[in-house]
């Protein structure tokens, strides 16, 4: 097993190419503010952390020392590796700090954008938010040139949104009553993205009625076609809802009716699961045979909010 885990730390470093011209690459400076690790090692790692980006113009004399900064911006990074030598990196903007804000390859893109990178497989993508609608390029990167992959245009700086989470079995529903609180990124755009954060929820009855709040580390996945994914684990609970340490997780789909919902929540010294499809004939109860928060009984949370 010749795989060296400590190389994904390193990718942040490596230029993202946005055309001849111009590139993206740490600012001067600024060095990766690692916050997580994650992966299977010795098959694959990542790493996410907290960068501070420059788009930076490249010169005529070829010394990449004087390539122009163009502007600069923070964002959140999770760069990948693993035993076949494939490396990833994937970048979610979360502010301008200097530059002309814009969708060009010389500007520096708003935040909520999405960049990601394949390396081993040429593959470079990119969604950029605007008021006329979210710019997306996936190109298919040879020697011969780069190629657009038109079928893949699907944007990832636009969530799917909802307002309301239920889980029948339990009772009660989920409605978020703040935006998404960013702390990482993660995912293969074009083919999926995930977004970590902290988001709160109000807890309601089945009438409708707030009995409670909760704070939540989530991740929201969502993909093309329109299936949507979201895990939310309970940090810290006020009046009625779940307790703390709770995981939930829904995944809903483009069809009407049909998705599936999760739940796994400690109660005394035994941890209470439940796993249902959601369909148009009615829930279909599964047997739970994961424990998703087995062996987190003595777990400090971070929140936030509090």
């Amino acid at each position: 097993m010749p795989y060296d885990a400590t190389l994904v730390a390193g990718e942040v470093v490596r230029p993202m190419e946005l055309n001849d011209e111009y590139y993206i690459a740490p600012a001067p400076g600024q060095e990766l503010d690692v916050t997580s690790t994650s992966g299977v090692p010795p098959l694959f790692t990542d790493i996410q952390g907290e960068q501070v980006f420059a788009v930076y113009q490249r010169t005529d004399d070829g010394v990449d020392d004087n390539d122009a900064v163009i502007g600069t911006f923070k964002g959140y990074v999770t760069t990948t590796s693993d035993i076949m030598g494939t490396t990833t990196e994937a970048i979610l903007v979360t502010e301008v700090l200097t530059g002309n804000v814009g969708t060009g390859p010389g500007d520096v893109p708003p935040a909520g954008s999405v960049y990601n990178v394949i390396y081993h497989f040429g593959i470079f993508y990119s969604s950029i938010p605007s008021d006329s609608g979210d710019v997306v390029t996936t190109e298919y990167r040879t020697i011969f040139g780069n190629f657009k992959l038109p079928f893949y245009e699907w944007s990832a700086s636009s969530p799917l949104v909802y307002d309301s989470f239920e889980v029948p079995a339990a009772g009660y529903g989920l409605i978020p009553v703040t935006t998404l609180q960013p702390a990482g990124v993660n995912g293969l755009p074009p083919m999926e993205v995930q977004v970590q954060g902290y988001q709160q929820f109000n807890v309601v009855d089945s009438d409708g009625n707030v009995i409670g709040s909760v704070d939540g580390d989530v991740t929201y996945q969502w993909m093309p076609f329109g299936i949507y994914a979201e895990a939310i684990l309970v940090t810290n609970v006020d009046g009625e809802g779940p307790p703390v340490g709770s995981q939930i997780n829904f995944v809903n789909s483009p069809w009407k009716h049909w998705g599936a919902y999760y739940t796994a929540v400690p109660e005394g010294d035994d941890d209470v699961l439940a796993f249902t499809i959601v369909s148009p004939f009615g829930n279909i109860p599964i047997p739970a045979r994961y424990n998703a928060i087995k062996g987190f009984d003595d777990v400090t949370y971070y929140d936030p909010f509090v």
